[in-house]
């Protein structure tokens, strides 16, 4: 059966930049793609059909997002638990702040 991807979400637009996109892909197939002009938390929603469910084969369902990451500037101040120097520079770094995430029947409320 097809099923309801639900996503609790805020992106991060680092200083100067207009725009952000978030890809959502599940088993490897794109089932979202969001455009946001600014860093509102906000529910997301993709409907995931039963074929891109079954494909893994063994009941997994992988969820995969892909978002530009942006620097945090020095004078802004965020809560960031390890991680956020992903390459070694220093840098503090950000994409998406995902709060929750479900997946359910298509038709529940």
């Amino acid at each position: 059966q097809d099923l309801r991807l639900t996503l609790d979400a805020a992106p991060y637009l680092a200083p100067g930049q207009a725009s952000s996109t978030l890809d959502v892909l599940v088993n490897g197939t794109p089932v979202g793609r969001y455009e946001f002009t600014d860093s509102a938390r906000r529910s997301l929603t993709a409907v995931v059909p039963a074929d891109v469910v079954a494909a893994v084969g063994d009941g997994r369902v992988v969820v995969r997002f892909i978002a530009p990451v942006g620097v945090v500037p020095d004078t802004e101040e965020i809560d960031i638990d390890g991680g956020a120097d992903t390459d070694g520079s220093g840098e503090k770094k950000r994409s998406l702040q995902l709060r929750t995430l479900t997946l359910g029947p298509l038709d529940a409320p």
